[in-house]
């Protein structure tokens, strides 16, 4: 079966926008010499998590704040090449929403 379309219509997988033109007026060849290290950027949590050990616990305001502290602290741990165990409570008696770093420790004791 053929699918049939208007003359001149483009195929629906087909883009019908062009590439962006470079301005190669603005380009310059120079010898800058090639540095291959990393830039190390500083993570808005890094002064919160910058002595974190076994134990220490974390309370949110709300469940969105609970959430994006666990991950935050999981990805503190693997950039530090440490590993964890990261637990995240909502329904407590209190009310409180906490985030508890269970375990924490480096590569070469896992």
């Amino acid at each position: 079966m053929k699918t049939k379309l208007a003359k001149g219509a483009t195929w629906p997988h087909k883009k019908t926008h062009t590439k962006a033109a470079v301005n190669l007026n603005a380009v310059q060849k120079c010898a800058d010499p090639y540095k291959p290290e990393r830039i190390i950027q500083k993570h808005k949590y890094d002064e919160l998590f910058k002595d974190v050990k076994e134990g220490d616990c974390f309370r949110c305001p709300d469940e969105p704040t609970m959430a994006a502290i666990a991950r935050a602290l999981r990805m503190h741990l693997k950039r530090q090449g440490m590993d964890g165990v990261i637990r995240q409570q909502s329904r407590t008696a209190d009310g409180v929403l906490r985030v508890w770093a269970v375990k924490v420790f480096t590569k070469a004791n896992a």
